[in-house]
């Protein structure tokens, strides 16, 4: 079977949403700006326009998942947080990294909490030098 995710990132637009939904096996947002009932509509809008699977990632208050039936909920993993750039993208890969190897979906969002947590406690924004090791 192929699968194809997305991340739509901090998007809103609904007309992108209609076109890309109907393609995609798991579309990925970010919207720590949400709370727990916007969080659920925006979920149920995505399920609507046609993504099987929707994952939201809410930085300090974890990530959101739902495959159309029922809904699970990450708590973050605790890290000696130097910078926080590129945890969204390092929870998505660790989420499908499980996935692609077989675990279930609890699994693999640990594994993509857990990896967002290593990407938080290393330099890697603009302006931090990354010295080689």
């Amino acid at each position: 079977m192929r699968r194809l995710s997305y991340d739509f990132s901090t998007g809103r637009d609904k007309d992108y949403f209609a076109a890309i939904c109907p393609l995609v096996t798991t579309a990925f947002l970010s919207a720590s700006d949400m709370n727990d009932p916007e969080t659920e509509a925006f979920i149920r809008e995505l399920h609507s326009l046609g993504a099987p699977m929707v994952c939201v990632t809410q930085g300090v208050r974890g990530a959101v998942f739902s495959d159309g039936r029922s809904t699970f909920r990450q708590g973050i993993v605790q890290a000696k947080v130097v910078d926080t750039m590129g945890a969204g993208d390092a929870f998505i890969a660790g989420f499908l990294s499980a996935t692609i190897q077989g675990a279930a979906i609890e699994a693999s969002l640990l594994h993509g909490a857990k990896s967002a947590a290593a990407a938080c406690e290393w330099e890697g924004a603009f302006g931090y030098p990354h010295p080689a090791k």
